[in-house]
């Protein structure tokens, strides 16, 4: 009697035009090429071409002025202080060292512009980008709560500072002719926690909009 697997060979191969070799490899059989297979000794984010920083709690990039590796969105290196995406001396998503005259590095083949390789620089064209500068979560916040808007001026956020002010401004003044003008410190309590979340994204190193929110 044939084999059950024998006979599925058999049967399949001049069905299919396959020759189904239990002694081949699945990369041969297919007319793959077993030096280009998967290797068992690379993680999967090595052979995609990815970047796990498990201390970091996500895909990781390479500051293009030191070479070390940083968060994805991080706008500035912790470890050189220079602008992600400002130096040209290593590729952003391999670390491998490039010259200033190259466009692609030969390494990962990812493209090598200057600026734009970052998501935390490339910020939408029509918002202003506000870069760290060292300046307090905690403070923000306070002066949010002494004046409404003033958290956001003192962040950089200008345009929407000043917007913030006139709102509170008017609302309190609804407010107190109906009587309950108690009610404009939910609208300045929901401002201090926007100075406070958009004042711990620019510690963190993180770009943000003049017009950015929480």
């Amino acid at each position: 009697m044939v084999p059950l697997q024998n006979g599925v060979q058999q049967y399949m191969s001049p069905q299919m035009g396959m020759n189904m070799n239990p002694q081949m490899g699945m990369n041969q059989q297919m007319g793959m090429n077993p030096q280009m297979g998967m290797n068992p000794q690379m993680g999967m984010n090595q052979q995609m071409g990815m970047n796990m920083n498990p201390q970091m709690g996500g895909v990781s990039s390479y500051c293009t002025n030191c070479g070390q590796q940083v968060a994805f969105n991080a706008a500035v290196c912790p470890h050189c202080g220079v602008a992600v995406g400002t130096a040209k001396n290593f590729c952003i998503n391999c670390g491998a060292p490039v010259t200033p005259i190259q466009s692609i590095c030969v390494k990962c083949g990812c493209s090598l512009k200057q600026k734009g390789n970052n998501p935390a620089i490339n910020i939408q064209d029509d918002e202003k980008a506000i870069k760290p500068s060292g300046k307090s979560a905690s403070t923000a916040m306070l002066l949010t709560c002494l004046i409404t808007g003033f958290g956001q001026l003192y962040l950089g956020q200008t345009a929407k500072g000043v917007l913030i002010l006139l709102s509170a401004i008017i609302i309190s003044i609804i407010l107190f002719v109906l009587g309950i003008g108690i009610l404009g410190f939910v609208f300045t309590i929901i401002m201090m926690i926007d100075a406070y979340k958009i004042g711990k994204k620019l510690e963190d190193g993180h770009s943000v909009g003049e017009w950015e929110f929480f």
